[in-house]
Formats: structure tokens, sequence, C-alpha cells
């Protein structure tokens, strides 16, 4: 049997394709529908195995661990053929669906997966196909995980949340630096913390107009970085060392001009060029040696105004030609030629 469907499989794909748009996604349906019921099929004998002896299992440790080395299979799809195949005695009305196309596969390993916590918990009442059943036929797939999820809550909520409370154990985050100081992230947070971090990061990640061409994961990225600004702005951050968390750069003047309280005068990606020649180096760096005002403001007292306040509360002090930079962590220091940052201009009394 299994020869013959090898065959057959043979024979469809050695057929002449058409690229009618309306002819392929009606192959497409059917398809899918055909690999649902393969599909299906593979979890009963899948079930089957499941429930055999160690020995047979050839040296692995349980059989979803042979059917990843065997099949080729990663440990989520094993898992979900072999609740499938286990729960079919609950699942009856479920199966003939997938049988008859109105329903996915995806969709009966989800209802699988709750049957399988339902019989495991001890404080589960007994699984009801049909209300997840009529769910799963009218929602989508991620909807209807949804669906299971608040049905396990509803009817074994101590169960439920015994099981996020372990989630939080897995939580993970690595963080390497590349070449360049460029950083890699990756992790993995349990339901409640993801949905505190997406929430903290929605409205920063938002479009910032029509003219915003950044796709979602290069506003999400730059929306992660603009909260961890906000959470340095704001001093929010643990005392390390006697400090607060900062990055301090220090660059020569002379490679890049700037004036206190006014945007950087080299031009950015978003500042288009102002035309006329450049001022040279010797000019720039006469500049630099300048004295400048700085002002001294009391604590909670505001400075005064006027000509005559001027001359009494400020005073004159050589300016040295460097540039203090307070961005999200000292790994940039690194790579301060390729990062875009906002500077503000320091002085120093001697």
């Amino acid at each position: 049997m299994i020869r013959r469907l090898a065959s057959a499989t043979d024979c469809v794909r050695r057929r002449s394709r058409t690229a009618n748009p309306v002819s392929l996604r009606d192959e497409l349906i059917r398809l899918r529908r055909i690999v649902d019921r393969i599909e299906l099929e593979f979890a009963t004998v899948a079930g089957a195995f499941a429930a055999t002896e160690e020995e047979e299992w050839q040296g692995c440790l349980s059989p979803l661990h042979w059917m990843r080395l065997e099949c080729g299979m990663s440990a989520a799809a094993a898992s979900s053929a072999i609740a499938v195949g286990s729960q079919a005695d609950s699942l009856s009305e479920s199966i003939a669906a997938v049988e008859d196309g109105r329903l996915g596969f995806a969709h009966l390993a989800l209802m699988a997966g709750t049957a399988r916590a339902f019989q495991a918990s001890p404080t589960a009442i007994p699984f009801e196909e049909q209300p997840l059943l009529d769910q799963a036929v009218n929602h989508t797939l991620s909807r209807f995980r949804v669906d299971c999820a608040h049905a396990r809550h509803a009817h074994d909520a101590q169960a439920f949340q015994a099981e996020q409370l372990r989630d939080v154990d897995y939580r993970m985050l690595e963080v390497r630096t590349g070449e360049g100081g460029a950083v890699f992230i990756k992790g993995f947070l349990d339901p409640v913390g993801g949905a505190t971090l997406c929430t903290a990061l929605d409205p920063l990640a938002s479009s910032a107009g029509s003219d915003d061409d950044r796709p979602r994961g290069r506003r999400y990225a730059d929306a992660l970085v603009e909260l961890a600004g906000h959470g340095l702005d704001a001093s929010l951050l643990p005392r390390v060392g006697g400090q607060r968390p900062h990055l301090q750069v220090t660059t020569s003047l002379v490679s890049g001009s700037v004036t206190s309280g006014r945007r950087p005068c080299w031009p950015t990606r978003n500042t288009p060029r102002r035309p006329g020649r450049p001022r040279s180096d010797r000019r720039s760096a006469a500049r630099a040696q300048r004295p400048v005002r700085t002002t001294r403001r009391a604590a909670g007292r505001s400075c005064p105004k006027g000509p005559v306040a001027n001359r009494a509360s400020c005073i004159r002090v050589p300016m040295t030609p460097t540039v203090t930079v307070q961005t999200m962590s000292d790994r940039a220091v690194q790579n301060f030629q390729t990062t875009t940052v906002e500077v503000g201009l320091t002085s120093t009394h001697h």
C-alpha cells in the first residue's frame, strides 16, 4: 500500500502544470487536503509506535526522539503526530472532519494537545470535543490556538496557571557581539513576559506615516533601542559600581563641529547638505579654542535673565574639544564611527 502511494506521488510530481491562477489555487487546496489525510495516517501510526516497549526505540530516549532522528522531524511536529494518534478515541468527530476536508491537520493537532492536557491533569474536567470542533471549523489557526488556551484556563485553571509559572523558568535571552560591535539577540519569553514586552514595544514600533518605509522587523528593532534609551534617560536602572549605566564617547571637534543646544552640523541621511564650500580644518580648530559661556544654575532656582544677570551669573571657561555621547550601552563604543547618535557639548574647568 505504501509503495502504491509512493508511485502515485511520483506520477503527481511528473504531471504537467498550468500557470493559470485559478487552477493553481484549486490545486493548492486539493493538495493540502490530501497532505492532511496523509499526515492523519502518519499520526495514527505514530500513536501506535509511541505505545510500544522501550526496546523498540533502538536506543533512543523516547518515541519522539526516535522520530526526530529517523523521520527527520522537529520535536514539535513529532509531538503533534503522537498526540493526534494517542488521542484518536477522544477526537473521532474531528478526525472525520479532516477526512472530509472540512478541517486541517494543524487544527486537529491543537485539539489533540488540549485533550492530552485535560487527560494528564488530575484537576481537569472530562474533555468535550464538540465545542472546540465548532470553533476550529470557523476560526483561523492562530485564533484557534487562543481558543484552546481559553478552554484550558476555563476548565482547569489550576493546572494552566502552574504551566504558565513553569514557563517563566525557561526564559532565555542570548546576546552575542559580532564583528564591528554588531549585536545578535536570540531568546524565549513566556506568554506573560512576551505580552509585557510587546505592549511596551507596540507604541514605539508604529509607523511614523505614509513615508515610513521601514519593514515591521526594523520598526521593532528601532523600538527596542528607543525603549532602552528611555530607561537610561529616566535614570531608572540600578547603579553599577556607584554609577548609572551610561555611554561616554570622546572625539575631537575637528572631526565633527558641535554647537551647544543645536543639532549636529554634519549632514545626516534626512538632512540635505547645504551648498557652499566647507570650512577648513584650520578654521574649525581655531573656533574650538575660543572661550565659551556656560551658565551655573542653583538647585531649585531658574537662571536669571537679561544682560546684567548674565554678566553676574555666567563665567568664562576654556572649552576642551571633546564631545560626550550618551546612548544605549558600552558595546557601541567600539563602533562609534558607524553609529548615529545625539551629541551634547561639554566643558571642563581648569
